[in-house]
C-alpha cells in the first residue's frame, strides 16, 4: 500500500521538469534517484521541503555515491 500512497510523488519526481537525466527507482518505501548531477541531493531536499511538505526526506538516510566511489 505504500506504493499506492506515494504514486503521485513518484510521478512528480519523474516529471521532465525535474531534469530529464534522472532515473527514479522505488521499492516499497525506498526511493533511489540515479543522476549524473552533483547537486541532486540538494535539489531533492528542496523539492521535498517545498512541494511535498507532508513527506519529509530523511537526510540521515540520504547520501550521494559516485560511480568512481564503488
Amino acid at each position: 500500500m505504500v506504493s499506492l500512497g506515494i504514486s503521485a510523488l513518484l510521478e512528480d519526481l519523474s516529471a521532465p521538469w525535474m531534469v530529464p537525466s534522472r532515473l527514479i527507482l522505488a521499492y516499497l518505501d525506498d526511493i533511489y534517484i540515479l543522476s549524473n548531477g552533483p547537486a541532486t541531493l540538494d535539489e531533492m531536499h528542496s523539492f521535498f521541503s517545498t512541494l511535498q511538505p507532508s513527506i519529509q526526506l530523511n537526510m540521515a538516510k540520504s547520501k550521494t555515491v559516485g560511480l568512481e566511489d564503488r
